[in-house]
């Protein structure tokens, strides 16, 4: 599944700055190994009681900057897990993997 249709169940109890690092952390994720900068990206804020505007390039940098500290502290090195869960972790992937072999060319919704 995509990052946003993981997070869609939550997005009616998000706040408005958790719902733009939602979307700023997908379109992250879909740049294919290229850095998400102010300059390739705009933020637009509508809502409720909430009139649209354009957020300006410092504070879209500035948000952008503060995920991706979150990304570097999510992708630091786990605490080594014990040797009954790696052993479990290790079956279910097999099966997984072989499970994919059969599913090759399907998109996620087709799953």
């Amino acid at each position: 599944m995509t990052y946003l249709e993981c997070k869609f169940n939550n997005f009616t109890a998000s706040s408005r700055e958790d719902l733009i690092k939602d979307a700023l952390i997908a379109t992250r994720e879909s740049l294919q190994g290229e850095k998400l900068r102010s300059s390739v990206c705009t933020i637009v804020v509508v809502g409720v009681g909430e009139p649209f505007h354009i957020l300006d390039q410092e504070t879209v940098q500035q948000l952008i900057d503060t995920f991706e500290i979150v990304r570097e502290e999510e992708s630091a090195p786990a605490e080594p897990k014990p040797a009954a869960d790696r052993d479990s972790a290790t079956d279910q992937g097999s099966a997984a993997e072989q499970g994919g072999a059969e599913n090759q060319g399907g998109s996620p919704m087709d799953i």
